[in-house]
């Protein structure tokens, strides 16, 4: 336990004073000033740079503040193709005073190129106040030099303020990377270009102080001047003189970035490998520990004299995995990423130290080291379990490891979870690496490349892992995946799968990090505990079930339960005590129609109108998005004083089991079809609506809302004082219709009205109140006659416009001819100004649409009143006469304006005209069981002939004797006569009658000695 606890903290020191400057070399304590091109964000090619950003660790930014003065940035050029850099064209950058500056030890590295010959111009200047004498305000940096012979100039100054120069020759436009170190207390100065050693004197002893600023491509003695004409990719200063291997690995890794052949190239693999770092050893020093900005620290022990290993590697995603590993360790996974070693001189082991929060590899197993002399690791690769591991930091180490020159290195992990090892079915064992198909227990990874078939009715795992580049494949939307873990999806899944997440006690969580939707048919909340939506977005189609804990999404999770043309998600019963947490987004599709009034409700405990806002179109409503029209679109209904309340600002909160009533159109004269949501927690458990919130009054109505994302069975929620029957909104006829019978069934956010039969009245929604059988999309907004138990109905419809409306009879042994609130149903008024109406009026002048009818009384009369908002030609259509013709001997239909009658038994139908849409027009329906009554009623007799309208003409077809004396004349229904009485030849049977110019009612009257047969035509 002593030796793991020192292993432990040496893993740790690794970290706390690691390597982390170019290759590997130095770190924010000795190099000042790191500027890289490539790592800049957020810029584009041709964009001014304001701010050249300092990666070193010390934030020593250069900055621009003037337009005219700012470099270019450049993604690739012709002197620096296909590495970021900056164009200074006669422009500069600024870095203020920096202490760390003030040193008598500076090396300085410039990966830069001139873009036109034999310029003279700056590189980098540093000014100080005093070292050099005079020539302090340039005390060290690089130029080009075009006086003379032209060349490329690295400097610094003796206390004397002499120059002390590398001087690279001969001049050319090349990319190249110019340094010096120098050691002001020693006086020695090495300078380079292309690592090649220029310069090596000991006279340049002196002892800067005072820095005030320093520039890259400019002078520094006044305002700007020699100013650059070139590119300038990377800037490397240390305050420190870099030893020899120091400076050869600096090299080697810009010599791999930026492509430049350098002397002293220690790297073979250039090609496929880089990010180097390394270690080192000269006669002036070394380097012997290595991390740069990567996952791999490197340390040497004992190195000789031009010893070097010097690693890259090939910049593969640390969280793509493979099983490419050595056979005889099948159970191990790797990162993608390789390392490539090149190794020169003797330089014995190494230690290999990891950081792998930012893997793919599972914490908390055993580690390997792979070292391989191809890259094809499954054969003839060298494995080496870990020395040791810090669980707290998820760091690991490898000591003393002897690495062959050109090896492969990549990092392993004993696998928690069983690895794809091969596309194919879930349930096939050649699937997977164990050999097995995954069970309870059993975690699960899918590797990138590799598809995996949901192919049975139950999978079943603990966690799975989707990674990068892995698919999980649903074959039958239907076929579940059962999970006791958690679930992560870095890769995709394909198609809708079905999820139950079973987990006992333990929480689960979801994660889709894929960025695209998962689409799920049945999901399935049967954990304990809870199933928390962690991140990404959820589609659930089908239906939702959570009969223990509760299902979470969080705020960085979408959940949705779509609804469309062919479905609505539903949520089934929900077992007491749980439910849901977080917000979710409950859909609602509602088919294409006329624009009209729709009945609608929320299934989230909270939310306001705001929250439909954003999807449906909306007046008279203040508020963001809202719209302030004159005209009110959206309504509440205040049930306890039976008082519509508009709606007028969009923070109007939607409360739980109240109906809103809204104008649903998308343009004048249409709703186009489409798809509403509530926002928020499902509701879930019993929700009721106390007696204070409903009507107090028999005959009251009230409008609820469904609760629930699910169909309830109205029958079954429980309730006082409310009908088991309910009426929506139907757009088909612009009027509520009656939904009655043993099964009334109401859809998800659909609104409603039910009536009171007493003065206290409630209701109580609860989970047992749903019904999960059908997941349809449909709304109560068409469909015409809804009932299903088959009431008797006279139906009023204009025969030129939409418009209609039920009357409803219901027969009772009970009833009366006045108003009851146990069977009869008060006339619920449509807000649509343009609709029809037909009701009923009871003895004691109640206004009813139902009316109950005792089938035992002798004649029974219900007075009718027929008000429309327009003029023209209307219909009264008997429907459901089955229900009631076996009970009276006739049912009379009455006009009480012109008289006429009509037995519906015989003809279910009456048309008639309206020319005054002011006017109501009273009828009467007559049940009778009297013989003498349905005998004396003067009803029309059509049964001796028929008329058939053709073009401008009917033609009447007689039945009678061929000498009989026959007469045909058409009237208004007025009486007066259009076409005179004409004498026909009864022989001919087919009598034609012009009616060319006459639109209307018109009564066709045949006149003969055997009585009166007419005919109400109407003529277009």
């Amino acid at each position: 336990m002593k030796k793991l606890y020192i292993a432990i903290l040496l893993s740790s020191s690794f970290t706390a004073f690691a390597q982390t400057g170019p290759g590997g070399v130095g770190n924010s304590s000795n190099n000042i000033i790191w500027l890289d091109a490539n790592k800049l964000t957020g810029l584009n090619h041709g964009d001014l740079v304001t701010t050249w950003t300092d990666v070193s660790g010390n934030g020593n930014d250069f900055i621009q503040a003037t337009a005219g003065y700012k470099p270019t940035y450049r993604t690739s050029s012709t002197f620096l193709s296909n590495v970021p850099h900056l164009q200074f064209q006669s422009k500069y950058m600024e870095l203020g005073p920096t202490a760390a500056l003030n040193s008598s030890q500076i090396s300085s590295i410039v990966v830069c190129a001139p873009r036109t010959s034999n310029p003279t111009c700056a590189i980098m200047r540093s000014s100080y106040s005093s070292g050099a004498g005079a020539g302090s305000n340039q005390y060290w940096g690089h130029y080009f030099n075009g006086s003379g012979t032209p060349s490329h100039v690295s400097h610094t100054r003796n206390s004397a303020g002499i120059g002390i120069a590398s001087t690279g020759t001969p001049y050319s436009t090349a990319k190249k990377i110019m340094g010096f170190n120098w050691n002001g207390v020693t006086g020695n100065f090495r300078g380079y270009e292309n690592n090649n050693l220029l310069t090596n004197v000991n006279t340049a002893t002196s002892t800067p102080s005072g820095h005030l600023l320093t520039r890259l491509g400019s002078n520094t003695t006044g305002g700007p001047g020699l100013l650059l004409d070139g590119f300038i990719a990377e800037v490397i200063v240390f305050n420190t003189q870099l030893n020899s291997a120091q400076n050869n690995i600096i090299q080697n890794y810009l010599s791999r970035k930026y492509n430049i052949a350098i002397a002293n190239d220690y790297f073979a693999y250039d090609a496929t490998h880089g990010y180097l770092i390394g270690v080192g050893q000269e006669a002036d020093g070394a380097s012997t520990s290595a991390k740069g900005d990567g996952i791999l620290t490197l340390d040497a022990g004992t190195l000789n004299n031009g010893d070097y290993v010097i690693v890259g590697h090939n910049n593969t995603s640390l969280t793509n995995l493979s099983g490419n590993v050595p056979t005889q360790n099948p159970v191990i996974t790797r990162i993608t990423r390789t390392w490539r070693a090149d190794i020169t001189g003797s330089p014995g082991a190494v230690d290999l130290t990891f950081e792998l929060n930012t893997t793919g590899l599972d914490p908390n197993t055993n580690y390997y080291l792979l070292l391989d002399a191809d890259g094809d690791f499954s054969s003839g690769a060298t494995s080496i379990a870990h020395s040791s591991y810090n669980g707290i930091t998820n760091i690991v180490s490898f000591s003393g490891v002897t690495i062959p020159d050109g090896s492969y290195i990549s990092i392993a992990a004993e696998n928690k979870y069983i690895i794809t090892k091969a596309s194919g079915n879930w349930t096939n064992p050649a699937t997977w690496n164990c050999n097995c198909v995954p069970g309870y227990g059993q975690s699960a990874r899918i590797l990138s490349g590799h598809t995996v078939n949901l192919n049975s009715i139950n999978c079943y795992v603990d966690s799975l892992i989707i990674d990068a580049g892995g698919t999980l494949n649903s074959v039958v939307n239907s076929y579940f995946l059962n999970m006791q873990g958690n679930l992560y999806v870095n890769g995709s899944v394909n198609g809708t799968i079905s999820l139950n997440c079973i987990g006992v006690n333990d929480p689960q969580v979801l994660n889709n990090n894929s960025g695209t939707p998962i689409d799920l048919y049945y999901f399935y909340g049967s954990n304990t505990s809870l199933v928390t939506f962690n991140n990404g977005d959820f589609n659930i189609h089908s239906r939702a079930r959570n009969n223990n804990g509760f299902i979470e999404a969080s705020p960085s999770a979408n959940v949705t339960f779509v609804s469309n043309a062919s479905y609505t998600c539903i949520i089934q019963p929900i077992t007491t005590g749980f439910g849901f947490l977080g917000d979710f987004v409950m859909q609602r599709y509602i088919a294409a129609s006329i624009d009209d009034w729709s009945d609608m409700a929320s299934p989230v405990q909270f939310t306001t109108i705001a929250d439909w806002d954003d999807e449906l179109y909306m007046s008279g409503v203040f508020g963001n998005d809202g719209n302030a029209g004159p005209f009110k679109s959206v309504w509440q209904f205040d049930n306890p004083s039976q008082q519509f309340v508009a709606v007028t600002s969009t923070a109007t909160p939607i409360n739980p089991g109240y109906g809103i009533e809204m104008w649903l159109a998308d343009t004048m004269g249409a709703w186009y079809g489409g798809t509403f949501d509530s926002r928020g927690t499902p509701n879930s458990g019993n929700l009721s609506i106390p007696s204070g919130n409903l009507g107090s009054t028999p005959g009251d109505w009230n409008l609820l809302g469904n609760p629930y994302q699910s169909w309830i069975k109205w029958n079954t929620v429980t309730k006082s004082n409310l009908k088991n029957e309910v009426w929506f909104y139907d757009h088909n006829i612009s009027n509520y219709t009656l939904v009655s019978g043993s099964n009334v069934l109401i859809p998800a956010s659909q609104g409603f009205w039910a009536e009171n039969t007493g003065s206290t009245a409630s209701a109580t929604f609860t989970e047992n109140s749903k019904n999960t059988v059908s997941s349809s999309s449909f709304f109560y907004r068409t469909g015409g006659l809804l009932s299903d138990s088959g009431e008797f109905v006279l139906k009023l419809k204009g025969l030129n416009a939409p418009y209609a409306h039920h009357a409803y009879f219901r027969l009772n042994e009970n009833a009366t001819e006045s108003y009851n609130p146990e069977l009869d149903a008060r006339f619920l008024k449509s807000k649509n100004k343009q609709a029809h109406n037909i009701t009923i009026k009871t003895k004691d002048h109640k206004v009813v649409s139902l009316k109950t009818v005792n089938p035992n009384q002798e004649i029974t009369v219900a007075p009718l009143e027929i008000k429309v908002s327009e003029n023209g030609i209307y219909q009264v259509d008997a429907l459901h006469l089955d229900y009631v013709q076996d009970h009276f001997n006739c049912i009379l239909l009455k006009n009480k304006t012109t008289g006429e009658t009509i037995d519906i038994k015989a003809t279910p139908y009456f048309t008639f005209e309206v020319t005054d849409i002011n006017k109501t027009y009273p009828f009467e329906l007559i049940f009778s069981n009297s013989l003498n009554a349905c005998r004396t009623t003067s009803v029309t007799d059509n049964s001796s002939v028929t008329f058939t309208p053709i073009e401008n003409n009917i033609v009447v077809k007689t039945d009678f004797a061929d000498d009989e004396n026959v007469y045909i004349s058409v009237s208004n229904i007025l009486g007066q006569e259009i076409v005179p009485a004409k004498a026909v030849n009864t022989s001919a049977k087919y009598h034609t009658i012009t009616t060319e110019g006459l639109s209307g009612i018109y009564i066709i009257t045949v006149k003969s000695s055997l009585g009166l047969h007419s005919q109400k035509i109407i003529l277009y």
